[in-house]
């Protein structure tokens, strides 16, 4: 049986070296770190735009920040500039990013804020179970959806069900992508308990953090 995290690697493998040759030719200022900076940026405007109800606007600032996260580290592979200190930024805009446009569909009144809350919640859980289980058990598969892949059924989808964007395709939207996100919550947790069930007592076995990030920065904190 094909897993998830097979396939999404498989995709994502085939995307960077169909880009490869499009990436070597952008300036010398679309570096990483201005992709990465430029990905917080576009998700406040969105969450901005959320809260005041400008939810075209919002979408496709959203689409801008997604774009420029995905092409953050592929920028940094190809100009051999990657680092553990770039992956740890791109990490913190990412989590900041989210919390910032979550908090922009929360406080714009007009979505079920159950559900802006609960996808909050397992996008947390899903990071910190996600860079755990990489640390003492060298488990490095995310599970049923990561968080570029939040964005993507969150904006396409919405896209999908309505030409013209409105309240009832944002929600559907929301609520597909929560429960995606509950899925992927409760997958890792029945992960980790058969783990710990499955593991010894030697705490030897538990990676330092600095060598876990240089083993495969990628793995523990892109994507989340």
């Amino acid at each position: 049986m094909v897993s998830m995290s097979f396939i999404r690697e498989n995709t994502r493998s085939k995307l960077e070296k169909a880009s490869y040759p499009y990436l070597l030719h952008l300036p010398d200022f679309i570096s990483p770190t201005v992709l990465t900076w430029g990905n917080l940026l576009f998700s406040i405007i969105a969450g901005v735009a959320f809260a005041f109800q400008y939810f075209t606007l919002a979408l496709i600032l959203l689409t801008s920040a997604f774009l420029c996260d995905s092409l953050d580290g592929m920028v940094a592979r190809v100009r051999n500039k990657s680092s553990v200190s770039g992956y740890y930024l791109d990490s913190g805009v990412d989590r900041l990013g989210e919390a910032v446009w979550l908090y922009g569909l929360f406080v714009s009144g007009v979505f079920p804020q159950n559900a802006v809350f609960l996808l909050a919640v397992s996008a947390f859980l899903i990071n910190y179970f996600r860079v755990q289980q990489a640390r003492v058990f060298r488990v490095h598969d995310p599970g049923l959806m990561e968080k570029g892949e939040r964005n993507i059924y969150f904006g396409f989808l919405t896209l999908g069900l309505s030409v013209s964007i409105n309240i009832q395709a944002l929600t559907l939207s929301l609520w597909f992508v929560c429960i995606l996100s509950i899925a992927t919550t409760l997958q890792l947790f029945r992960r980790g308990v058969i783990l710990t069930r499955n593991s010894g007592t030697d705490v030897t076995q538990i990676i330092d953090t600095q060598d876990l990030l240089e083993e495969s920065p990628d793995r523990i904190l892109g994507g989340t």
